[in-house]
């Protein structure tokens, strides 16, 4: 398998909608995705990513996030205020006014 930054954004997204990512694997995806040009299919991915069960995968939903902020703010928002990992909470408030 490539690495995820060689994989086309296409494939990425297929893969992550899928359904067959390690946890890992999605946190690094979520990341890449923020640094992409935002599409809907981006959207929905990061959105999705944002309510995963795995906190790691949720922290890095969050890094995706800021990095296409301010679409995102009110995610964001919400992460930094309600969810239920300390580390997600403040990744979701980091580098945010």
């Amino acid at each position: 398998m490539l690495p995820l930054a060689a994989i086309p954004i296409g494939d990425l997204l297929d893969a992550i909608e899928g359904g067959g990512m390690r946890p890992a694997d999605l946190t690094f995806a979520a990341e890449r995705l923020g640094r992409e040009p935002m599409d809907s299919r981006i959207e929905l991915a990061l959105r999705t990513m944002a309510r995963h069960p795995m906190a790691v995968v949720r922290a890095g939903a969050a890094l995706g996030m800021i990095e296409a902020a301010p679409l995102f703010d009110d995610v964001l928002r919400v992460m930094a205020a309600e969810d239920s990992s300390p580390g997600v909470r403040m990744v979701a408030g980091e580098n945010r006014s």
